[in-house]
């Protein structure tokens, strides 16, 4: 197990972020621990609480596809180190065929014993741009 702040851990995150919004997950499935939960507030079509590396993995995998794989965590403007986790804040570009959006994004991941992340939380600052681009879940108010 590595200690706080062991720069291992901030390697992880970077390697993490490199990999997010591609179709190749093996580099990214490495990185976290079988029994991983992702999870994505908001009311979108892609937001929900994911557990396991194979839900994850087709979390993931639908990013990329509603993408094309344009979803680019493209500036990383801060990194704090905890004991157990690492947050970081990023700009966030989204293209489809259709939409095109930027939002800032904090996430939040925590490392478990064994240095796998076992927890990521995403926070957008923009949650009505990322519902807009990836689609309200049908049946939800709009709040207009």
């Amino acid at each position: 197990m590595s200690s706080p702040s062991d720069p291992s851990r901030v390697a992880k995150v970077e390697r993490f972020l490199h990999h997010l919004g591609r179709r190749d997950l093996t580099e990214t499935l490495e990185l976290l621990s079988p029994h991983v939960t992702y999870r994505v507030p908001g009311d979108h079509t892609l937001a929900g609480d994911f557990s396991g590396r194979d839900e994850v993995a087709r979390h993931l995998l639908a990013i990329a596809e509603r993408t094309g794989g344009h979803f680019d965590p493209f500036k990383q403007d801060d990194l704090m180190v905890g004991v157990n986790h690492v947050a970081v804040l990023v700009d966030v570009r989204m293209q489809s065929q259709t939409a095109t959006a930027r939002t800032r994004v904090l996430i939040l991941l925590r490392f478990d014993g064994d240095d796998l992340i076992d927890t990521v939380t995403m926070y957008s600052d923009d949650v009505a741009a990322v519902e807009r681009f990836f689609g309200r879940v049908a049946g939800e108010a709009t709040g207009a």
